[in-house]
């Protein structure tokens, strides 16, 4: 009898693991510095004017792309000097949080409210020279979040804008709700949390 020849089976496909299955927060980390007081307010003066100078620009920038200026009438606007289409205004009032968690460092859990107070003081200081900002605190949905992480005698600084609206980073959550995938999508086109060097 003539016997039947069988073609290889097929190997198994294997599909990456999507990174969001693995993933549950991304948090960018912008210094790491010792987890005391005085060094986490050293380390985060330098950022603090940078970085909240440039997200003051990304936001003009998004209010002017999503309201552009009227075309000028050039019989009222005959002189170019007086036009007033690309302003130069990024001031009004901005709000900010400061999130401090802590993980086998009893110490500085003890210096809790020491250390946000000193954190909001420097904050304050760096902004003064923008006196067009006003700066409020708001602890529910802040603009922008400065998240001090502390592990052990370690503290990582991060500066980020719509913390609390997108879910504080959480890739799932962010996912799952579409309001916040929508605002993620223009954090991602306009990228706040990486002001020039």
């Amino acid at each position: 009898s003539s016997s039947t020849i069988r073609p290889p089976a097929a190997a198994p496909s294997f599909s990456p693991t999507p990174l969001l299955a693995v993933t549950t927060r991304v948090v960018p980390v912008l210094r790491t510095t010792s987890a005391d007081i005085a060094s986490i307010v050293t380390a985060l003066r330098p950022l603090v004017l940078p970085f909240f100078s440039h997200y003051l620009h990304q936001r003009s920038s998004c209010a002017l792309a999503s309201n552009p200026p009227s075309k000028p009438d050039l019989a009222s606007h005959p002189s170019p000097s007086t036009s007033d289409s690309t302003p130069s205004d990024v001031g009004g009032e901005l709000t900010f949080g400061i999130d401090l968690h802590t993980s086998n460092n009893p110490h500085l859990k003890l210096q809790r409210m020491q250390c946000v107070r000193a954190v909001g003081c420097c904050i304050e200081q760096e902004m003064a020279a923008l006196p067009c900002v006003r700066l409020r605190v708001d602890l529910a949905a802040p603009e922008l979040t400065v998240l001090l992480s502390v592990f052990k005698s370690v503290c990582a600084i991060s500066l980020l804008p719509h913390y609390r609206a997108l879910h504080r980073y959480n890739a799932h959550a962010v996912a799952q709700n579409a309001a916040a995938h929508r605002m993620l999508g223009i954090a991602l086109a306009h990228p706040h949390s990486h002001p020039p060097a």
